[in-house]
């Protein structure tokens, strides 16, 4: 036996004690020696437990969840946009104002310019021309675009840069509430025995062929379906006849009232 079987106490330095019985006893002895509370409770970072609810818990969504909005999505969002805007007050048939400037182009195109007075007729002003044909601008449809002094200053108040066939209107009008006008609607300009009548058929889409007049093309600003207050229209003619610049505009109604 050697001095370190000695020092180590392995079964040949312990006399009658066999190897067994003393691997036994040393496992016996591991197992009743209390492990230290801090190494048993200590768990991996990445593995330590969370609590279901804690006061700043927040689900993530995986990028591969996360809800996209869809192209109708989007249109109704703006539908919805325009539905909540104030009711704009209807104009009531009788009420009118002026045709402050007659405006033209040719061969078209915008700006168009200011003349004293020309013809209405089913084709359109006389003297206006259009670069776009029908059904895009112009037609029978489209015969004349209609805007309106008070819109030109509430749009150019958020800071755009328009003016009296800026955007392509044919008629600018002032004293009337375009705004709170509908699909239908009819108007007489100047003498009631001989002036002509329109219907308006549409409100006068954006397009890019206007975006110069616009602070960071913003467009949308004369929407209909943004900001119907401030849009356009469109007009059939139903009576052709001559259009001079300080006429009487008026409302009559809606087309089923005609002749009445």
């Amino acid at each position: 036996m050697t001095s370190r079987d000695m020092r180590l106490g392995s079964p040949t330095a312990t006399s009658g004690r066999s190897r067994r019985s003393w691997v036994a006893s040393s496992r016996s002895a591991r197992a009743s020696t209390p492990r230290s509370p801090a190494i048993r409770n200590i768990v991996p970072p990445r593995c330590a437990p969370t609590s279901a609810k804690t006061s700043n818990s927040r689900k993530i969504t995986p990028m591969s969840e996360t809800p996209t909005a869809s192209e109708g999505d989007q249109e109704r969002r703006v539908d919805d946009l325009a539905a909540a805007r104030r009711e704009i007050p209807r104009p009531l048939a009788g009420s009118g104002g002026l045709i402050s400037s007659i405006n033209v182009s040719h061969p078209g195109g915008v700006p168009k310019r200011p003349i004293d007075r020309t013809v209405i007729t089913t084709r359109g002003l006389i003297g206006d021309g259009q670069r776009t044909k029908a059904p895009v601008h112009g037609g029978p449809e489209k015969a004349v675009c209609l805007f309106g002094v008070e819109q030109i200053a509430r749009v150019n108040a958020d800071g755009h840069h328009l003016y009296p066939g800026a955007i392509g209107e044919n008629l600018t009008v002032s004293g009337l509430d375009l705004g709170g006008l509908r699909e239908g609607d009819r108007l007489r300009i100047g003498p009631a025995e001989s002036g002509p009548i329109i219907q308006l058929s549409e409100p006068a889409a954006p397009c890019k062929n206007i975006a110069g007049s616009f602070e960071d093309w913003r467009i949308a600003r004369v929407s209909h379906k943004v900001r119907p207050e401030d849009s356009r229209w469109y007009a059939r003619v139903l009576r052709e006849g001559p259009v001079v610049t300080g006429d009487r505009i008026e409302l009559l109604g809606a087309a089923d009232t005609i002749g009445q």
